[in-house]
């Protein structure tokens, strides 16, 4: 009985932690928006590879999770992109969704038309006081892929620029 309840303990922990791995305005995982390149990669068990060097900007991979990269600007994660339908948001959003799913999820969406694609639009929601957020850009309706960081990281058409 006993060692069935240890395995219980340690099933419970094994889902909570994979229930983190959504994105949300102020990071991802153990993730949190601000954070040194040394942090994080203390933070993912010092598995990132080629820190930015000095205060470029620089994304980088995230080994062991396909499609999301992080931006780091200044020396600091500034954002986290998802270009994979196997992360989603806080709120359970993932690429594919309907636009409407979005939506509804978040009140208070501000859309606006896409830089380069004509009839696609960029969701964005404004955390309070505007310090993160995050954006949704769309494809034929549904969502193609989303980004979350500081408010001004998430504006970034350009990723870096």
């Amino acid at each position: 009985m006993r060692g069935a309840a240890w395995l219980l303990v340690l099933s419970m922990g094994a889902n909570a932690s994979a229930a983190d791995w959504s994105l949300r305005m102020d990071g991802l995982g153990p993730l949190r928006i601000g954070m040194t390149f040394k942090q994080a990669n203390a933070a993912l068990g010092n598995r990132l590879t080629r820190a930015p060097e000095g205060n470029e900007c620089r994304y980088i991979a995230v080994p062991g999770h396909s499609g999301v990269a992080l931006m780091f600007d200044d020396g600091r994660l500034q954002r986290v992109d998802v270009g994979s339908r196997s992360v989603r948001t806080a709120k359970g959003i993932a690429i594919g969704d309907p636009v409407s799913r979005v939506m509804r999820a978040y009140p208070g969406v501000e859309a606006s038309a896409h830089k380069y694609v004509d009839g696609e639009q960029y969701l964005t929601v404004p955390g309070p006081r505007q310090r993160y957020g995050l954006r949704f850009e769309t494809a034929q309706g549904k969502i193609s892929k989303f980004y979350g960081g500081t408010y001004a990281a998430v504006q970034l058409v350009e990723r870096c620029s």
